[in-house]
């Protein structure tokens, strides 16, 4: 990769980070806040604490996440930590800036915590998938992993469970449960951003595996791997097929094998996600 193609391939992810923080804070502003919610992580401290005391919820964030961030710093990606840095330093100047205003009913809750969950999850999803983060647990929970050996998973939770309490011990147990369908909501989304829609992974062990190769590489232009296994009972060799397809196509998948071998044996399962020739590119 020649220098310029690297320089691009940064300005790019910034201006890609830019926009991400800029939705997150259109989320975080215009509809949890405005709807009296919260969220969980760093970002859901801030808020909590905006409501007891009226501290500017960027400015609490960002005191918050730059001593979690210098004390994870030797635990976490360089390129990671400076593109870490500057969504929060960007997220909490524009959350203090930018006027109070909603995107949702103020006295609708539920709508209030989905779209926002939908909005804030798809700003950090993008910030996410071009190598940087909007701060919170996760930075901190790399340094308990790297150094007592607790699982990020763990921490993650242990924290985030601990916020949800917070919240509803000095807001209340309404707030916290909208709270949950906010951050589900949004956990869902950052994944969606990040990996696409699910694919599917699908085994086929069958008598008529040169029929089936044909059919999905003619009719739903997909490659197959033959596997080679062997039936415990018998001792027969067998050859499995293996292809993934894009969830749209299971349908004329099963409809073809059904046509071709009503006797074969399917497992279908989901990929997070699928790179390579015919999916998406590295």
């Amino acid at each position: 990769m020649t220098r310029s193609t690297r320089v691009k391939r940064e300005i790019l992810s910034y201006l890609a980070i830019t926009l991400g923080t800029i939705i997150f804070v259109i989320g975080t502003k215009g509809m949890i806040i405005a709807s009296e919610l919260a969220m969980a992580g760093v970002n859901g401290l801030a808020i909590v604490i905006h409501y007891l005391t009226y501290l500017p919820v960027g400015a609490v964030a960002f005191a918050i996440n730059v001593p979690l961030i210098i004390l994870s710093w030797k635990y976490i990606n360089r390129e990671f930590g400076f593109k870490t840095v500057f969504a929060v330093v960007l997220s909490s100047f524009l959350i203090d800036q930018i006027g109070d205003f909603s995107l949702v009913p103020a006295d609708d809750k539920f709508l209030g915590a989905l779209y926002g969950g939908i909005v804030y999850g798809s700003g950090v999803g993008i910030v996410f998938r071009y190598g940087g983060s909007v701060g919170g647990v996760g930075v901190l929970a790399k340094f308990f992993n790297k150094s007592f050996g607790i699982s990020i998973g763990t921490v993650n939770f242990l924290l985030n469970t601990l916020i949800i309490l917070v919240i509803a011990a000095t807001i209340g147990s309404q707030t916290a449960l909208y709270t949950i369908l906010a951050i589900f909501a949004a956990g869902r989304m950052m994944d969606l951003v990040q990996s696409g829609l699910p694919t599917k992974t699908v085994f086929i062990v069958s008598n008529q595996e040169a029929g089936l190769i044909s059919a999905i590489q003619g009719e739903l232009g997909r490659g197959v791997t033959i596997l080679k296994g062997e039936e415990a009972h018998s001792g027969e060799e067998k050859k499995i097929l293996l292809c993934a397809i894009y969830w749209e196509d299971l349908y004329r998948l099963k409809n073809l094998v059904k046509g071709i071998d009503p006797e074969a044996f399917l497992i279908i399962g989901n990929a997070k996600e699928i790179i390579g020739k015919g999916f998406k590119a590295i």
